[in-house]
């Protein structure tokens, strides 16, 4: 009984998370073209180089999951004064992750939600616009 209310508990957690998500990609939506570029390559970037050094993120320890997640978030918390867009990209980053620790289909469907605006982001937003 302990451990179905304990595993509801975590899966509740995706709500959290996602209600930060939707915010941060709803802003996403309404910057500029650089911000954009800057929110997504922190983004981009940072999830390339924790990947190359660890390899698919679905594939950590759930310990270096959470450790990471801390990490990011923390790094975002101090780094949003002076570079906002990136902050976010560093925090939606550290979110994703965050996904990958919580049980569920919610949390299934929030992986997937933010894999899908980063693929479209990609080819949209790493381009500079035209001239």
């Amino acid at each position: 009984m302990f451990g179905r209310m304990k595993n509801q508990w975590k899966e509740a957690r995706a709500d959290v998370v996602r209600k930060s998500v939707e915010d941060i990609l709803k802003r996403y939506n309404g910057y500029g073209w650089y911000e954009r570029y800057e929110l997504l390559s922190a983004f981009d970037y940072t999830k390339r180089d924790l990947e190359v050094e660890h390899g698919a993120i679905s594939e950590w320890r759930q310990e270096t999951q959470s450790a990471l997640v801390k990490q990011l978030f923390g790094a975002a918390k101090k780094g949003f004064e002076s570079a906002p867009y990136g902050a976010s990209g560093m925090a939606l980053l550290s979110m994703y992750i965050d996904s990958h620790t919580i049980p569920g289909e919610n949390a299934a469907r929030l992986r997937s939600e933010i894999e899908a605006w980063h693929r479209v982001a990609a080819q949209t937003d790493l381009k500079s616009p035209d001239p």
